[in-house]
C-alpha cells in the first residue's frame, strides 16, 4: 500500500513538473524567436530607409550583409554591393525559390517589399542570429531539463513524509471501521442468542422471525 501510494505521488508529481517546465522551454523559445525576426525585419528596414546604405548602429559588419533583387516592370535585377560571396544567379535562384512574403533561405532571412512601382526582396545574413537562437535553446532545453531531474529526484526522496499524513489518515480510518465492527457484531450476537432463547421456550413467532433475519 505504501509503496503503491508512493508511486502515485511520483508519477504524478513529475508528469506535472514535464509539462510545467516543458511549457517554459516553449514559450522563452518563442519570444526569443520572435525577437530574433522582429530584429532581422527591423534591420531589412533600416537598409531601405537609408537607400541601401548600411547605417552606423553599432552592429558589426558580418551582420550587415545583404542582398537585393529589385523586381520592375517584370524585369529582375539584383544588387550584391553589400556581399560578396553571393553571385548574380545565386540571387536570382534565391529570389526564384522564395514563396512566402518574408522567411528564411539557407543562411538569409528575406523580406519581400512592395512600393509603388516596383517590389524588392532583401535577404539578410542571418547566421549570427540564429546561431544565437540555437544556443539560448540547447541551453533552456539543458537547464529545464537539469532542473526536472533535480526537482524530480528530491520529490522522491522526500515522498514518504508527504505520503505519510496521508497513509496515517487511512490506517486510522481502517483501524475505526475495524473496532466499530468489533463493537457492532458483539450485541447483535447477544440479541441474536436471545431470540434463539425466546424460540426455544415460547416457540418462533413474527417478531422473533424478523429479529432472526435483520441479525443474520
Amino acid at each position: 500500500m505504501i509503496k503503491k501510494l508512493q508511486r502515485k505521488f511520483i508519477l504524478i508529481t513529475v508528469t506535472i513538473l514535464f509539462v510545467v517546465f516543458t511549457a517554459v522551454v516553449i514559450v522563452m523559445n518563442s519570444v526569443n524567436y520572435v525577437s530574433m525576426i522582429g530584429n532581422l525585419s527591423h534591420k531589412i528596414d533600416m537598409v531601405l530607409e537609408d537607400n541601401g546604405r548600411p547605417q552606423n548602429h553599432g552592429e558589426a559588419p558580418f551582420s550587415a550583409r545583404y542582398f537585393k533583387v529589385i523586381i520592375e516592370n517584370d524585369n529582375a535585377s539584383v544588387d550584391l554591393r553589400q556581399v560578396a560571396t553571393v553571385s548574380e544567379e545565386d540571387a536570382l535562384l534565391a529570389y526564384q525559390t522564395v514563396r512566402k512574403d518574408k522567411g528564411f533561405y539557407n543562411s538569409y532571412y528575406y523580406k519581400k517589399i512592395v512600393q509603388t512601382n516596383k517590389i524588392i526582396y532583401v535577404f539578410m545574413e542571418s547566421s549570427m542570429e540564429r546561431q544565437s537562437f540555437n544556443t539560448f535553446m540547447l541551453i533552456s532545453i539543458l537547464v529545464s531539463l537539469g532542473g526536472l531531474i533535480l526537482i524530480s529526484s528530491l520529490v522522491i526522496i522526500f515522498s514518504k513524509i508527504v505520503t505519510k499524513p496521508i497513509l496515517d489518515s487511512y490506517q486510522a480510518k481502517k483501524e475505526f471501521v475495524t473496532n466499530i465492527n468489533h463493537e457492532i457484531k458483539t450485541p447483535i450476537a447477544i440479541i441474536k442468542a436471545t431470540n434463539e432463547v425466546i424460540e426455544m421456550e415460547n416457540g418462533p413467532s413474527e417478531w422473533t422471525r424478523m429479529i432472526d433475519k435483520e441479525t443474520v
